[in-house]
């Protein structure tokens, strides 16, 4: 059984590719079903009497992570395969709590990237942040045009300032990794 968790930039692709990578696994699998994304909150809870608006709150972006949470705990209890965690994953600790609950059930765990042309080029520059501040920032600017819940680019370079690089994205490290202060 595969937990996978998807990162990226918002407005990288990963929710495109968290799709394409659910079809490798059956034609017939239900994303509702298999795809899992703190964004979810923000269609189905926050307003249901319309679910295809995206309703954005900064002020309940913490509730809307525990939601999530709970719903990946309860596929991972029902044995749900695959199941895919569409967030953006950019700091070690924010993985911690969900590579810990796949442990627990036994999944296997593994982390996917975008798979979008503009990903890989992003991601290049994402290994020397401070050398390519310059690219990054008219990168940002793009992503906030590719990005489907109107992520403002101030938003965008904070998640690009704290990218934690791909190969040291690993189990191991997550499992190391403390959730600061500010985020208890």
């Amino acid at each position: 059984m595969d937990l996978i968790l998807m990162r990226g930039i918002p407005g990288s692709g990963k929710s495109f590719t968290a799709r394409n990578i659910l079809k490798t696994y059956g034609e017939n699998l239900e994303p509702k079903n298999h795809i899992f994304a703190a964004d979810d909150f923000f269609y189905r809870m926050v307003n249901p009497d319309h679910p295809e608006e995206y309703n954005f709150r900064p002020n309940l972006l913490k509730e809307a992570h525990k939601w999530n949470y709970l719903r990946i705990q309860d596929a991972l209890i029902n044995k749900v395969d695959p199941i895919i965690v569409d967030n953006t994953h950019k700091s070690l600790w924010e993985s911690k709590d969900v590579v810990l609950l796949g442990i627990a059930h036994s999944y296997d765990i593994r982390f996917e990237y975008p798979t979008s042309p503009w990903w890989n080029e992003i991601e290049e520059y994402l290994t020397n942040f401070r050398q390519n501040k310059n690219e990054l920032r008219e990168l940002a600017r793009l992503l906030t045009e590719k990005t489907t819940h109107n992520i403002p680019e101030h938003v965008i370079w904070r998640f690009m300032a704290s990218w934690v690089p791909r190969e040291e994205y690993t189990v191991e490290n997550v499992l190391e990794s403390e959730k600061p202060n500010w985020a208890k």
